[in-house]
């Protein structure tokens, strides 16, 4: 996903590259240009005083027209990313934050409809894609931490319904040990939830005692994709329960998952 623009251009050798003294607007910075062969500006940027890129990045194609649109802090990516068709329509969105893609990268057909829809975690591509194909979503996928496509779901145009790979039903995959070391006054939660098409989720977080009675219990959104949640260690915890149950209209099938941390 994230060398999209790589296949659907033609680069072109950078003639030179031009330092061009601090501007007026911005004291601090100093504007960078490269350019192709037959002088057209190829990359419009800024450089700090210790040249790392610095705030908004354009690159263009040989005819003028913006080509990728970025921006940085510290010298790394941060921020929304866009890359352009040459008919200035979007080809692709995506987010980066300290030089990751983190979140969710749309693309997109040249005519503008999506193409797909995918969620990145530390430039790893994990939870839900949709795949489109004329507005229509025909292919889902659900990837795991580990990177394993962990269920398929694929619609069936004649029957107008969804088919699900039946060696493919999990739902909810999570990164948490199965034993929390002593000694440590914190724990990290980090949960992946699937989202395929007429499918309803909930997911709820127990913590229990010594005796094995609840201390207290939250529910998750469960319109979000991914949590990140750090949370502090009573000291009666012995252990934490997330439970998690999904509802398939098209089948009318009802799933639990489950998965504990001992403390």
């Amino acid at each position: 996903m994230k060398g999209r623009e790589n296949s659907s251009v033609v680069f072109i050798t950078i003639a030179c590259g031009i330092l061009i003294g601090c501007s007026e607007n911005s004291p601090n910075k100093i504007e960078y240009n490269e350019f192709y062969p037959n002088g057209k500006i190829e990359k419009s940027a800024f450089l700090s005083p210790n040249g790392q890129l610095v705030d908004t990045v354009k690159y263009f194609y040989e005819n003028g027209t913006i080509r990728v649109l970025e921006f940085y802090k510290n010298g790394m990516l941060n921020g929304e990313k866009k890359v352009f068709y040459h008919n200035g329509l979007v080809a692709q969105v995506s987010h980066f934050v300290a030089g990751r893609l983190q979140g969710r990268c749309i693309n997109y057909t040249p005519s503008g409809s999506i193409e797909s829809v995918s969620f990145f975690l530390d430039d790893k591509q994990v939870g839900d894609v949709y795949s489109y194909i004329d507005g229509i979503l025909i292919k889902y996928n659900f990837v795991g931490f580990n990177t394993e496509k962990l269920r398929v779901i694929r619609y069936d145009p004649e029957k107008r319904t969804y088919l699900r790979d039946a060696s493919s039903q999990v739902f909810c995959d999570t990164l948490l040990p199965d034993k929390v070391g002593e000694n440590i006054d914190s724990f990290n939660l980090r949960i992946l939830l699937s989202h395929p098409p007429k499918n309803s989720t909930c997911i709820s977080v127990h913590y229990y005692d010594s005796e094995d009675k609840i201390i207290r219990s939250e529910t998750l959104d469960s319109t979000l994709l991914f949590f990140d949640i750090i949370k502090p260690i009573y000291k009666t915890l012995k252990k934490l329960k997330i439970e998690a149950k999904q509802y398939d209209s098209v089948r009318n099938h009802l799933q639990f998952e489950s998965r504990e941390i001992l403390f």
